[in-house]
């Protein structure tokens, strides 16, 4: 039986593949503490949990805005007030 030998390629071994690198530049982007680096150190199943969790709170952040315009075009004031006092109790806790 023949024996294949097969070379493998220096710089696909190094570098890291393309996933990867998207993964740890869109974690870098949404958490700007980390350098390039130093998210290269953790584990990819970390960054993507809070990749995730970054994801949620911005979607958060977008549905208030909706709900802001929603009850600025409100002809009843009652949503406006209310959603008011909601931020009025969070901002002081």
């Amino acid at each position: 039986m023949a024996t294949i030998k097969v070379k493998k390629d220096a710089q696909a071994i190094s570098s890291p593949s393309d996933s990867l690198k998207s993964v740890v530049a869109k974690f870098c982007f949404y958490y700007s503490a980390y350098t390039y680096d130093e998210a290269m150190e953790l584990s990819i199943k970390t960054m993507k949990r809070m990749i995730k969790v970054a994801y949620q709170e911005k979607a958060r952040e977008y549905l208030e805005l909706a709900q802001i315009a929603r009850t600025a075009q409100s002809s009843k004031p009652a949503p406006y007030n209310k959603l008011v006092a909601r931020y009025e109790r969070e901002a002081n806790g």
